[in-house]
């Protein structure tokens, strides 16, 4: 366990506290990490160097890519968030401790700590943040089928996931990571909501079968905790373009109906915003919000969503591709996902047409 830090340091370590068990537990590829030093004399600040990987991000070229390869490619991510999903922690929530003793009380903390969050900045959502505590507290009791801690990598999306010559090589940006249900992967989002994209041939390389009732409410609760990180997450980002947080309330409102919460609409009246002025700070309508631009989302790490030119977000990271909405895929799969010694192969990827101007587990878990 890494001792504490402050919270500067915080997502540094927990990037190193979340190799470690991916390194020595499973197959997965992982960048080595070089050198860290947490002296502060070189610098005011813990730092690590980590090896290069010689590839291609699997978000740059997925608009180069066929349907088979972009499928080929959600496959092997599903076999990939498998494989770290059999790691076993000893407590719900953080990586580096103290956590919950039940899933439960570890993601409605997450909920709580991400709506005090939003009160404390004065983020504007598109229902009152007790309608969304009464919304997680009404189906709670779902999260009680979750008994054993698991490592979920979260934030495991084509954006960091590295790519050559048809392979899978290295996945990136783990200080996101914690213990808990599997069922929290990005890679199931689009299970409950199109907006996050076509979850079949990741659940298919995951080898996941169909979810059950109880199932299907926990991840709309996720999908609920996922919208608010990216409503909440502008403010902190100091966002003054506005689409990101006008598509993630589009989001959250689809998420409440679904949860059968109230589903009404904010407000009406538009509000223009400056430069020097954070949006969702004022109440107003998500409606007549607009998303930043990729360069913006690039640059800050931040998700751009898929009415943003042409693009959208996953879960904290920078902007994927669009591909359409497509209606909810159908989850009945049984094949088992591959094996892979550090790395996941697919088949040789087809010519381009010319164009114009990332231990196999046994049963489900």
């Amino acid at each position: 366990m890494l001792d504490a830090v402050d919270p500067g340091d915080e997502l540094l370590l927990a990037e190193l506290e979340a190799l470690r068990p991916v390194r020595e537990r499973t197959k997965v590829p992982v960048p080595e990490v070089d050198f860290v030093d947490r002296s502060h004399e070189v610098c005011d600040a813990d730092y690590f160097f980590m090896t290069h990987v010689d590839a291609d991000n699997l978000n740059t070229v997925s608009d180069t890519l066929a349907k088979a390869e972009s499928d080929a490619y959600a496959e092997g991510l599903g076999a990939i968030t498998r494989e770290l999903n059999t790691i076993v922690g000893a407590a719900f929530g953080s990586l580096t401790g103290p956590g919950d003793s039940t899933w439960r009380a570890a993601f409605l903390r997450m909920v709580e700590e991400l709506l005090g969050d939003g009160e404390r900045r004065g983020v504007v959502l598109p229902h009152g943040y007790d309608v969304i505590r009464d919304a997680a507290a009404a189906h709670a009791d779902s999260l009680d089928e979750v008994t054993e801690p698991r490592f979920v990598e979260w934030d495991l999306w084509p954006g960091n996931c590295m790519v050559r010559d048809g392979r899978i090589v290295a996945i990136i940006d783990h200080e996101r990571a914690f213990y808990g249900d599997p069922l929290m992967e990005f890679g199931f989002a689009g299970s409950e909501s199109s907006a996050y994209g076509d979850a079949t041939a990741f659940t298919r390389g995951y080898g996941r079968r169909p979810f059950t009732a109880a199932e299907r409410t926990r991840r709309r609760l996720y999908n609920l905790h996922l919208a608010l990180v990216q409503i909440i997450e502008t403010n902190f980002r100091a966002h003054t373009n506005t689409e990101q947080y006008e598509w993630a309330c589009a989001q959250l409102r689809e998420t409440v109906a679904l949860l059968g919460r109230y589903a009404g609409d904010c407000s009406s009246t538009p509000h223009a915003h400056t430069a020097q002025e954070p949006f969702g700070t004022r109440t107003t309508s998500c409606h007549h919000l607009r998303v930043g631009s990729s360069d913006e989302q690039q640059r800050d790490g931040g998700p751009v969503p898929p009415a943003c030119e042409g693009k959208r977000s996953g879960p904290a990271g920078t902007a994927r591709p669009k591909r359409g909405g497509r209606p909810p895929p159908t989850r009945s799969y049984t094949r088992r996902r591959p094996e892979f010694p550090g790395e996941v192969s697919f088949p040789p990827r087809p010519p381009l047409p010319a164009r114009g101007g990332n231990e196999s587990a046994e049963g489900d878990v």
